[in-house]
């Protein structure tokens, strides 16, 4: 015997109630996998757009631990960004 779909009216009716959540949508990732790919869009941020544009994330992590960073380069742009975003006169 097949199960029947049935509309939203019917389901109250009967007293059957919709499955809550997110759908199942396949592309379900572990949480150090979905953090590995916001690093690599950060990454591309920095060194595609220039650094009128980045956000205050990608500045941050510019400056975290600049000796072992090879984003290093572009602290001082970096810098100059977050005075921006945060209102601060520049000269």
């Amino acid at each position: 015997m097949t199960a029947k779909k049935h509309d939203a009216e019917t389901m109250t009716l009967l007293g059957i109630q919709k499955k809550r959540g997110r759908p199942n949508t396949g592309k379900a990732q572990p949480a150090a996998s979905r953090k590995c790919d916001q690093r690599a869009r950060d990454i591309a941020t920095i060194t595609d757009k220039p650094s009128s544009e980045w956000p205050e994330r990608a500045c941050l992590m510019v400056l975290s631990a600049p000796e072992k960073n090879p984003l290093a380069q572009h602290a001082l742009k970096a810098w100059h960004q977050i005075g921006r975003l945060r209102g601060f006169k520049l000269p």
